[in-house]
């Protein structure tokens, strides 16, 4: 073809793993392909961006951004299972199928038993056309006509189906094969003939199991598969053990199951287990997987646990010590609570957990040492006792209250209690008692050393971080270290590691992470440590099941999943240190993750996580419940202490400002917290700016058309969509009409806020510095790389999604680059971990409803690393009409900015709603 102008052209063509893309640049012969990212065509850049296909072209980055278009050898692809993750508007511009109203319709050949049994399909569109001889088939797609469409996800699964079938005369390959479609074709809403519906075969590929609770002794497994109906559920359990293939005759029909081998065996591995009895009842609640095969969904199933109302207890000793102000001397007192393991959500929650006297304790600690059983039914409920812990702590009771009748003792005879007491693990502590411990051994902190086998230097902050882990090693405390996203937790756990190493208490130790984090974890040992070299990674199908080879090694690393499956296995070692990394993941005190890692044995309970509370300060609780178990009390007093107060009074400042130092002065000793603000002297400054815009006067007509739409009552039940368009308003009126493939200069002088932002960034050209701007809206986006580029001659890299490899090098590009740069980002990829302190300026273009996920936005640039003043920008729409909506949320942004620094407040309590904005609308 003869290209007699200049433009772009993209080529799509369909091979054998998907959809093949070219996209060139001609003028008149000669073409050159475009490459991407886009930076990198410098000889055709200002050309590309000025032509009519530009937006077709961005929009092909953004797929590449987003790694669904991949490079292939010298051109680009996009798989056929990755068009499901296309945008519909993005495919509609790209010319990309998509998918349409298609029936499929199934007919039977000849019938099982005959080795030409097969099934064939037809295709008919929307007006019933047949497709049937005039189709091709390409993956997913479907070409008809010269037209291509996209087969739905269900329906690409059955035709694949049909079209990999090989004609056997095996009647089990037969069978198997007809149960498949038949499934398949009701998910994709296929016709089927009466052969095909008649003929009752089934192949099941998820095991149920539901719980019938006859008491609280008595619990029975039912195992069963969703593709059956009940009855031959019923059947197939009655049966002493299931084959691969089933067969029994139902209604006067003969039905046939088939199963895979991994699922026959887990149904009758449920079967023969099948009825929970006496103490089996409370390990099970606490640990399913110790009895029930790895095939059953953890999510679902601890919901169902959950729901059978059965509470398990433990029986926790306690010390209590309270200075006597009169006296100079210490009250002294010790007991034993019955706390609840599980939280049900019901009546019985609001209860305290009670005392019970130290002859009933004893009574149950000899009945556990009798039955060798760690859960006694005890007055009707469930209690967990460790019988040589209790039988620890009775003898230590007895050996005080012999000694010091009155229970009065001199600070200098406290020495002499607490080293006896604290050989019982879990023994629960008074915050008196702990906090007497940190002053005690603060008068011989001594300076920072280098651990032996440590092989990295820590900040002034991260010593102290390290000093106070020694700290709660000395005096056998747990900790929550809390310290801001990016001040290096990690590597102040590792160089403690480093020195438990030295002084021969490391082996063995336990970190639990999400399964994202492990391969992070093992090579961050790797590297910053000398001779801890002996890491175990506990996790998959091969992983090794015998405590005794784990106890050997001097690290294990694992995932909450895993440890939920294998606490019995992990929970016979006695672990020296147990680290929980994102410790956010035992916030509800009721799940199976809780519960696991609450089971294990350690000398040093370590919980790290920069956002203790996020959506319930009861995750606080929970967290603290593990390092130092009754350091908060029990949950239902906590929560009638600090959580209702604070949760239910977010805007009275007062309040919860003294909430807040009432709840740290209980956990201060054990809980360490440090914001970049507060700590970091090294950082450098950070100055916020509003600049207020007037509405232009397209801005302005379209503001207040919906200003009146609402007053006139025309809006009702659509407010919150309202504010959304006033919001987008502010940005650029085409967000809302129009599109954004206009001039410049024509797109500036429509928006007085743009026109304020070129001005701005025309200053911080003029530095040579960097900037990231943030906005949501992809159609701003768009507005702002092109008028960037042709006022700066620079295209903004932009990032609108979750983190992958090309985002990871457009960072570094950006990063690399001297002098001045863009870069544009919606703030969902704001809080996923990215480093660009190469930019020093951040324009928060706008606003979200939640000062905590802005802060996460300018935490990307103001972070270690950081060298230069960071500034922070707000450029808001104001008019002399009244109040505008980016006024009034920059108001209430404010207000709450203030509560964001507050540990004690849930992220979810920031978030600003609809009705705040009542008043202006």
């Amino acid at each position: 073809m003869f290209l007699s102008k200049e433009g772009i052209d993209i080529n799509i063509s369909y091979g054998d793993k998907g959809i093949l893309i070219e996209s060139f640049y001609y003028k008149g012969k000669n073409k050159q392909p475009i490459i991407f990212p886009l930076g990198g065509n410098h000889e055709i850049l200002n050309k590309i961006i000025k032509l009519d296909k530009y937006h077709s072209i961005f929009l092909l980055e953004d797929l590449w951004l987003e790694d669904i278009l991949k490079t292939s050898k010298d051109d680009y692809i996009i798989y056929y299972e990755n068009l499901y993750d296309v945008e519909r508007q993005v495919a509609e511009e790209l010319n990309l199928p998509l998918v349409k109203d298609i029936k499929i319709i199934l007919k039977s050949n000849y019938f099982i038993g005959s080795k030409e049994f097969d099934i064939g399909y037809s295709l008919e569109d929307e007006n019933l056309n047949k497709l049937d001889g005039f189709h091709r088939r390409y993956g997913n797609v479907i070409e008809f006509d010269g037209k291509h469409f996209l087969l739905d996800k269900e329906q690409y699964k059955l035709i694949e189906e049909i079209d990999n079938y090989e004609k056997t005369d095996d009647l089990t390959n037969q069978g198997i094969f007809l149960a498949k479609v038949k499934k398949k074709a009701g998910k994709a809403g296929a016709q089927v003939d009466d052969y095909i519906k008649n003929e009752e075969y089934f192949f099941p590929e998820t095991l149920n199991l539901d719980i019938v609770k006859h008491s609280d002794v008595h619990l029975e497994l039912i195992p069963s598969f969703n593709e059956l109906d009940d009855k031959s559920n019923e059947i197939l359990s009655e049966e002493k053990s299931i084959s691969a293939i089933n067969s029994f005759s139902l209604d006067s029909k003969r039905h046939r199951v088939f199963l895979n081998e991994d699922l026959g065996r887990d149904f009758n591995h449920i079967n023969q287990v099948r009825d929970i009895k006496d103490s089996q009842v409370p390990r099970f609640l606490n640990n399913p997987f110790e009895i029930l095969p790895e095939s059953i969904d953890l999510d679902q199933f601890g919901e169902r646990v959950k729901g059978l109302k059965i509470r398990t207890y433990r029986a926790q000793p306690f010390v209590y010590c309270k200075e006597d102000a009169d006296t100079g001397w210490f009250d002294f007192d010790t007991g034993v609570e019955i706390k609840k393991e599980t939280e049900i959500d019901d009546e019985e929650d609001v209860k305290n957990d009670k005392l019970i006297d130290l002859d009933k304790y004893r009574d149950i600690v000899n009945e556990a040492q009798k039955t060798g059983e760690d859960y006694i039914y005890f007055d009707n409920k469930w209690i967990k006792v460790d019988a040589q812990q209790g039988k620890e702590f009775l003898d230590a009771e007895r050996e005080i209250s012999s000694k010091f009748k009155d229970k009065k003792v001199d600070i200098k005879n406290l020495n002499y209690i607490l080293d006896i007491y604290d050989n019982i693990e879990r023994l629960e502590y008074s915050t008196n008692l702990v906090r007497l411990k940190q002053d005690l051994y603060s008068k011989c902190l001594v300076k920072y050393e280098k651990p032996k086998f440590f092989n990295a230097n820590l900040y002034e902050y991260q010593q102290e971080g390290f000093m106070w882990l020694k700290f709660l090693r000395y005096e056998k405390l747990g900790g929550l270290l809390a310290d801001d996203m990016g001040l290096g937790k990690t590597l102040q756990i590792i160089a403690f590691m480093a020195f438990l190493k030295e002084a021969g208490e490391f082996k063995p130790s336990l970190v639990v992470v999400p399964s994202a984090l492990i391969d992070n974890w093992k090579s961050e040992i790797e590297k910053f440590t000398y001779n801890l070299r002996d890491i175990y990674i506990h996790r998959g199908p091969h992983r090794v099941k015998e405590s005794s080879y784990i106890r050997n090694k001097d690290i294990t690393i694992t995932t909450y999943e895993t440890l939920v499956r294998d606490q019995m296995i992990l929970g016979k070692v006695d672990w020296n240190l147990l680290v929980i990394d994102e410790a956010q993941k035992i916030k509800n005190s009721s799940t199976l993750a809780s519960s696991a890692v609450k089971a294990m044995k350690s000398k040093y309970p370590i919980a790290l996580t920069g956002t203790p509370v996020e959506n319930s300060l009861s995750e606080l609780w929970s967290i603290v419940d593990f390092v130092q178990p009754g350091l908060l009390g029990s949950y239902s007093v906590f929560k009638e202490q600090f959580q209702i107060p604070i949760e239910e009074n977010i805007d009275n400042e007062g309040l919860i400002l003294r909430r807040k130092d009432e709840l740290i002065n209980k956990i201060e000793p054990i809980f360490l917290r440090r914001t970049k603000e507060d700590k970091l002297d090294n950082l450098p400054k950070k100055d916020e700016i509003v600049i207020p815009c007037s509405l232009s006067e397209e801005q302005e007509i379209a503001y207040y058309e919906i200003i009146e739409k609402v007053k006139k009552g025309e809006a009702k039940g659509c407010i919150l969509a309202c504010l959304q368009e006033l919001i987008q308003i502010c940005s650029h009126p085409r967000l809302v009409e129009g599109d954004v493939n206009g001039k410049t200069d024509t797109l500036i002088a429509e928006s007085y806020k743009l026109a304020e932002t070129i001005n701005l960034l025309a200053e911080i050209n003029k530095l040579g510095e960097k900037v990231i701007i943030f906005t949501k809206y992809k159609k701003m986006q768009e507005i702002l790389r092109k008028v960037i580029f042709d006022k700066f001659g620079v295209l903004s890299p932009v990032i609108n999604g979750d983190m992958n490899k090309n985002r990871l090098e457009i960072i570094e590009d950006f990063e690399t680059k001297k002098g001045f740069n863009v870069m544009l980002l919606s703030p969902r990829a704001a809080g996923v971990g990215l480093n660009i302190v190469g930019a020093n300026h951040v324009i928060h273009y706008t606003r979200e409803w939640n000062p905590a996920v802005e802060n996460q936005g300018t935490d990307r640039v103001y972070r270690i690393g950081q060298e230069k003043d960071v500034k922070v920008y707000y450029p808001i729409c104001i008019s002399d009409k009244g109040k505008t909506v980016e006024v009034k949320l920059n108001e209430l942004l404010e207000k709450k900015k203030k509560l964001v620094k507050e540990v004690v407040i849930p992220m979810d309590k920031l978030n600003i709603t609809e009705e705040d904005f009542m008043d202006i609308i």
